[in-house]
């Protein structure tokens, strides 16, 4: 009972955050429209972003889903010092693994955006491919953030993700309403840095209440990171069918008229804004509860609890999607 009342609070808390960060993220939208519009200057930052976006969301996403249950076996079996000393060597990994990958990245981003974006020629090309080097850091922060995010809901702390969202949103719209007219779009991806180092400061507090203190610790050979490659591959292989679709509608919408990208973000955001915050909330409570149960071999809870999921997930989704497709205009 108790454990259903933590969940439903958590779940609350994260939704109301959410909320917040949605209607932030849609005036952020409102504001890129009006101050920076449909373009081809905003087509080439949304292909750079959503270029990097995918390199950063195939591992990240798949971290934290990984890392969760991986962190619950730890602390279970070894106790919390084994789990802060892993954590600090998947840190350490991932931030050597992160720099290589943005080597590569700024070196290979002319090829790498014709792969992307192969309508984009001359000044649309060259835009685009500074911003996506402008941004590769981004990468490596929300690995990082991803690792800080996993070992927190792994303990069921669930607060500092959303409110990270929350400031993003409002760092993105102070830049658009004061900084937009003399910094552009290359101002717009630095914000995006900015907040993602803005999110680990956010963590500290969390990290630290549950005793993690940062250490220099890289061993490649660590069972549990031998462990974390196996759960990585399938989650990555889930994962990127959603980015890669995204990549494809831009890479297509890349050879269409000026402005086409920036139509289909502007659209992603709207359903975004209805079904992200309900779903998001439902699912970020109830895996780190899934975990425990599969690591128990409480096979009867999480069946049940797989089915109260779901349930609910349907019961908000079906209602919304069919009122998005009928009111798409208004």
């Amino acid at each position: 009972m108790k454990r259903k009342k933590a969940m439903k609070e958590a779940t609350l808390y994260i939704i109301y955050f959410g909320i917040a960060a949605k209607v932030l993220s849609f005036i952020k939208g409102i504001l890129t429209a009006s101050k920076i519009g449909v373009s081809y200057k905003m087509d080439s930052y949304l292909l750079a972003f959503s270029t990097i976006m995918l390199l950063t969301s195939l591992i990240s996403d798949g971290i934290i889903i990984a890392v969760i249950p991986l962190l619950q076996e730890i602390q279970e079996r070894h106790g919390i010092e084994r789990k802060i000393s892993y954590t600090n060597n998947l840190i350490n990994i991932t931030a050597v693994f992160s720099f290589i990958l943005i080597l590569i990245g700024f070196i290979e981003a002319p090829a790498i955006i014709k792969i992307f974006g192969p309508g984009f020629k001359g000044k649309e090309l060259d835009k685009t491919i500074l911003l996506f080097r402008i941004g590769l850091p981004i990468i490596s922060l929300s690995w990082i953030n991803a690792i800080f995010s996993g070992f927190l809901q792994s303990v069921h702390s669930f607060k500092g993700g959303p409110k990270g969202k929350v400031a993003s949103g409002i760092l993105y719209i102070i830049y658009l309403l004061f900084f937009a007219k003399t910094c552009a779009l290359k101002g717009l991806m630095v914000t995006g840095i900015i907040s993602a180092i803005g999110q680990i400061y956010i963590f500290r507090k969390g990290l630290k209440r549950n005793e993690f203190k940062y250490s220099w610790n890289f061993d490649l050979k660590d069972k549990y990171i031998k462990k974390l490659r196996g759960y990585l591959i399938p989650i990555i292989a889930g994962v990127g069918i959603n980015e890669l679709n995204v990549s494809i509608d831009n890479a297509v919408a890349s050879t269409l008229s000026a402005g086409s990208i920036a139509e289909l973000s502007y659209a992603n955001e709207i359903i975004d804004l209805f079904l992200g915050v309900f779903i998001a909330a439902i699912v970020t409570v109830i895996f780190p509860v899934l975990s425990e149960d599969y690591n128990k071999h409480d096979e009867d809870h999480l069946k049940n609890e797989i089915k109260h999921g779901m349930n609910v997930v349907l019961i908000i989704a079906i209602p919304v999607s069919i009122i998005l497709i009928t009111m798409a205009e208004p």
